[in-house]
């Protein structure tokens, strides 16, 4: 493994080993649970894969049993963030969980069942991994259009939500629009672009790590904020009717 990649994976493991201490002294590990595994199974994952040579099979074997266990945890932490913003809202979070369930479930099916295909000799060169690196755009296409639509509905309703769970909403959208970049600039520009995408990566994953570490503050600390621009008190009052209406029919139809 060459200077760059033990540089990334050292400051990776350093990161989130990091932050999943401080999640513990805020006492946040169980507020953002998901996360907090996310935080402790990264380190180990990367430590454990930068073990192994990279043109071996052992490291393809690993990575393409372990990368769908990331895939399942960004699905959990999107869940997670979910709820956390409409914590007050059960028929919104409801009908989200229920659509992204949904829509990830096909392509988190098919990664699983892939991984005990024999890639050692595929057809064409990385053709198997051309194909794992698809169904990886897939599901983070799926929660990248979710987050996104988390991002937008607290952009225009107040709504209002604990400092720390606004907090994380805003870093993990970043977080997870660093990833799904890096992926489909790979696909745009050619395998030739995964270095400069991995630089690109890292510096936006270490950005998101600091401002996760600076940000976040203990639960007693966390006052209720309200989200989206501001607005004057008689607009506010009608775009939380709008968004309690809502809620209220979802919740009716989830009942049916």
């Amino acid at each position: 493994m060459d200077a760059f990649s033990l540089s990334f994976v050292a400051l990776h493991c350093l990161g989130f080993s990091v932050l999943a201490f401080r999640l513990v002294r805020l006492s946040l590990a169980s507020t953002f649970r998901w996360f907090f595994v996310l935080c402790i199974f990264e380190p180990v994952r990367m430590g454990i894969a930068a073990a192994f040579p990279r043109d071996t099979d052992a490291y393809g074997y690993y990575y393409f049993i372990t990368q769908p266990l990331v895939w399942i945890l960004y699905v959990l932490i999107t869940l997670e963030v979910f709820q956390g913003a409409f914590a007050e809202f059960p028929g919104i979070y409801s009908l989200s969980r229920k659509a992204l369930t949904g829509s990830v479930v096909v392509a988190a099916v098919i990664a699983v069942a892939t991984v005990g295909i024999d890639f050692s000799k595929p057809d064409g060169p990385y053709q198997f991994l051309e194909v794992f690196l698809l169904l990886e755009r897939t599901v983070v296409l799926s929660l990248v259009v979710f987050v996104l639509a988390l991002t937008l509905l607290l952009s225009w309703f107040p709504v209002q939500l604990n400092r720390n769970a606004l907090t994380h909403v805003i870093i993990f959208s970043l977080f997870f629009a660093a990833k799904a970049a890096m992926l489909f600039s790979r696909n745009l520009f050619g395998v030739s672009f995964t270095r400069a995408g991995n630089i690109g990566l890292l510096c936006a994953v270490v950005l998101c790590l600091c401002l996760w570490l600076v940000f976040l503050v203990e639960n007693k600390e966390s006052r209720l904020v309200r989200s989206g621009v501001p607005h004057d008190p008689a607009k506010e009052a009608r775009l939380m009717q709008q968004l309690n209406a809502l809620n209220e029919t979802l919740a009716g139809s989830l009942r049916k």
